[in-house]
Order: structure tokens, then sequence, then C-alpha cells
């Protein structure tokens, strides 16, 4: 433990570094607390890429859609969190819908951020598995009952029906046991993301969203020690009296005090795109489909979730089996993951494990064999930041004063993305004899290191 520093007062500058999720949600929250001098820097140009992956954008939180879920097993905090976080999307919806100087350029109220369609978590077993069983319990406890539905329950499917949701309880072709959590669906990412740069632009935040203006090349320090700045590609100096590193799969490797603590991993994503004259495109809609999990913790030959087709027609689903690492020598001398998207300048920018793609084509010919037929349009690794423990880290690093970190999202922040601006994990490690949740640090040792994995 060590003694936090006092915030800083309401007029004192604040930088954030990134313009993610975590970034974004920051930078409102402290706007909406009273802050007036926050900055947000970037280097990618996001009022003109659209957070569009499309369109160079290769952060997490620019993607199509996002899983939203209040299921957590007996990790009733995130239950709660995420009950709350549902408030907030549809306060967010609801202020779209409302229009005027909340729409952003470019949407329209017409638009939403997030949809309630469910989340179905699937398993081809007999029995559900704890974590189902467990989320029916404490969601029963919380006063949310009849939210979590068994697709075999007749009662369940009866309230599926009254509820709306009868056609995406089993949505594949064979069926699978599972729990439709009714307070979930997706949220569109992009457009959330947009919305909340607006957002926080509508309240103050001070915009610096560019290759260079917006790319931060190092912190600057005092002669004590303590980080009071930023120095940017453009060869501006940012001053502040509290910068926040909130830089996504890049944050590990540029806060070494992470080591041990939080490392990033890829996730393998494919989207297959549904023609326009398709009647996939009214089978996969979010009015029939849900988003869905399968086996999500059971190890290699699992672990996928998916989604509805979008506006455009694209159905993307991934792959978190195997979570992969790019370890790469640093300055330091100590080998970290970083990210590798296929806008880097590397040989496999268009490429993703053979094992994800051959795990997601077993699913898909079993359970979605429409989708057979349809050649893969798009492939991507997104990277994510795992903690060892799948908790986020949200707080000053130790040692390093005027510093902050908000990361390890762990594949699983999106959904908070209202709120968790107004929130804080502690700074810890992994205590003597306690058992990680994911490994982290096995370097070009490990077997998930990219250069050792056939590519596709």
């Amino acid at each position: 433990m060590f003694t936090k520093p006092a915030p800083p007062s309401k007029s004192d500058g604040i930088i954030i570094v990134g313009a993610g999720i975590f970034g974004l949600s920051t930078a409102i929250h402290l706007a909406e607390r009273g802050y007036t001098n926050v900055t947000l820097l970037d280097k990618n140009p996001y009022e003109s890429t659209l957070y569009s992956y499309l369109n160079g954008c290769d952060a997490a939180s620019a993607d199509i859609n996002k899983i939203i879920r209040s299921a957590y097993g007996t990790q009733t905090i995130y239950q709660n969190l995420s009950l709350h976080a549902v408030e907030a999307w549809d306060a967010w919806n609801q202020e779209l819908r409302d229009g005027g100087a909340a729409v952003p350029p470019g949407m329209s109220s017409e638009d939403v951020l997030w949809i309630n369609n469910g989340d179905l978590s699937v398993t081809d077993a007999d029995v559900l598995p704890e974590f189902e069983s467990s989320s029916i319990k404490n969601m029963e406890k919380a006063g949310y009952a009849d939210t979590q539905l068994v697709n075999n329950n007749e009662a369940h499917l009866r309230l599926a029906e009254e509820k709306g949701f009868s056609a995406r309880m089993n949505p594949f072709y064979k069926k699978l046991l599972g729990v439709m959590d009714t307070t979930g669906g997706i949220a569109l990412a992009d457009k959330a993301c947009r919305f909340a740069l607006h957002k926080a632009k509508r309240l103050g935040v001070h915009l610096f969203l560019d290759s260079n203006a917006g790319n931060v090349l190092s912190t600057i320090q005092s002669p004590t020690g303590k980080v009071v700045g930023v120095r940017t590609a453009d060869g501006k100096i940012h001053n502040a009296a509290l910068v926040i590193v909130a830089c996504g799969g890049w944050t590990p490797s540029l806060v070494p005090s992470l080591d041990g603590m939080a490392e990033t991993t890829a996730g393998s994503v494919v989207i297959f795109k549904i023609p326009e004259s398709s009647p996939l495109r009214q089978r996969f809609a979010p009015d029939n489909f849900p988003a869905w999990a399968f086996k999500i913790g059971d190890g290699p030959e699992a672990g996928l979730y998916g989604f509805p087709v979008d506006e455009h027609g694209l159905l993307k689903i991934g792959y978190r089996g195997t979570k992969y690492t790019n370890p790469r020598v640093q300055p330091d001398g100590q080998e970290r993951s970083v990210p590798i998207t296929r806008w880097s300048q590397d040989e496999q920018i268009r490429q993703i494990p053979a094992q994800a793609v051959k795990v997601i084509r077993m699913f898909t010919n079993v359970y979605l064999p429409e989708l057979a037929d349809l050649d893969i349009w798009l492939t991507r690794l997104c990277w994510y930041t795992d903690s060892f423990d799948n908790q986020y880290i949200i707080d000053h690093v130790p040692g390093q004063e005027g510093l902050m970190v908000v990361t390890a999202g762990s594949g699983h922040a999106f959904k908070f993305l209202p709120t968790i601006g107004g929130w804080s994990w502690q700074w810890r490690s992994l205590k003597e004899g306690e058992a990680p949740f994911n490994k982290l640090m096995e370097g070009s040792k490990g077997k998930r290191a990219l250069r050792y994995v056939s590519m596709l």
C-alpha cells in the first residue's frame, strides 16, 4: 500500500492519454464533477475516422459492437455495476433521442447506442455450468428475478415470449443449453464512442486528436521525479498536475510498473458480410438474434462469442479460447506484449491465428450452417489488456507522483463506458499462493506468442 496524493484542484490541468472508452469516460466524469482544465489526447483523429476499424482505428474500443450483460456469476460487484450501467445506457439513448446539441455530427436522433436484444450464454453440456446457475441466483437476490431465462425451461420460455425474447432463446441450428440475460444486449461501439467524445467536447474537455498534436511521445518529470506533463510529436509540451494513461493495449509497455499485473493480449475476430438481398439479414437481425457466448472460459477449443448482423450486413464472431501475445524487447531490456494490428507496419497485418478460424468454423458448421458458404470478409486481432485477476486497474502509480493508469479492461469493460470514469480499482499484486486468472509475462518462451503460432 502507498499513500495516495490529494486530488488536484478543479482548475488544475489534467491530461488523459487515450480516447478509448476508459479515457472518454474519465474525461466525461471529471468534467461533470467540475474540473475545468481537462485535456484528452490521442494519435487517432477520431472526429474524422469516427472510431471505425475500417478507417484505420486500431484500439479495442473502435469496433462495430460489444456485449452488454449483467450476468456475472458470483461476481456480484460487477453484476450490480452493470445493472447501474444499463440505466446509464438507457439515459444516453434518451439523450440522443431528444436530439439537439447532444447529437454528434453525422449521427441523428434516430440512432441508438445500445440494443436490449439479450445476451445468451450457451453450452453443449447437459447441465448448466456453475457460472450461469450463480447468475440466476444472484440476480434474483438483487431483485431481478425472471431476467435470467433458461432456454429449456417451459415456464421461462413463456416468460421469454411475454418479454419479446422468444425468437432469440434458441437461435442456433442445433439446440444448445443456455441462459438468456434479458437485461443485456449489444452496444453499437463506434456510435457509442462518437457520442461520448461529442459529450466530452460539449462539457468543455480540450481535444487533441491528431497523429502529431495528439501523439504522446513521453511524460515530463520535475527534478523530484514527479510527472508534470507530456510531450507530443509536434514538439509541444502540455503541463498538468495529473497525467492519466488510458492507452488500452499500449498501456503496459508505457507504464513498466504494471509488470506482473497487466499484459496486452489479442482476441481473434472474424466478420462475415451478409448480402443486402439475403434473407440472412433478417435471420440474424437484432430482433431475431441475440448477443451470445459459447463456453467462454473453457479453453482453446471453445471460448467464442458473437453478435447479430449490423446495419451494414456485418456479422462478427470472436475467439478468446487462447489469448495471444506479441512479446517485444523494450528499451529497458524487458519483454512486454505490444499490439500489432492490420494498420501496423508488420508482415502479419492481415492474419489471425489458424486455431481461431478452426474453432469458429467448427462451431458455425454445426450451429450456424447458413454461414458455411460465406467467405470470411475481414479478420482482426483485437488487443485487450488483461490483469492477473481479470479486475480493472484504475489508480495512482506507486512511486510515480502525478501519474495514474486506467487500464486492464480484461475483455469486459466496454459495457461500462457511461459509468466507469466515476470509479477506481485499487493497485494490487498477486498474493502468495494465489492462482492467477490470467497467466502473464510468459514472454517469447510462452506458447501463446504469435511468433510460434500458425497464422491465416
